[in-house]
């Protein structure tokens, strides 16, 4: 609901309360890193850059390490 709210707060140009409600989001659950990457997408958004690699580094650092990728090999074509 707060990040629906931050997005229509957006829209109509209330930037400060945007942030607030976004800012809520991301420290409610600061384990998660969906709220900190929305947080770091609204700071891009509006030019904040420092504050978005801040917000951005926190969402890395709650995420950890990505796992390995392995793929399936391909099956062999039919010429």
């Amino acid at each position: 609901v707060r990040s629906h709210l931050a997005e229509c707060y957006e829209e109509v140009g209330r930037l400060a309360e945007a942030e607030v409600e976004l800012r809520w989001v991301a420290e409610a659950q600061p384990d998660r890193h969906a709220g900190w990457q929305r947080l770091a997408r609204f700071y891009e958004r509006t030019g904040r850059r420092r504050d978005a690699l801040a917000a951005a580094q926190r969402a890395r650092a709650v995420a950890g390490p990505r796992p390995e990728r392995a793929l399936r090999p391909l099956l062999p074509s039919r010429d």
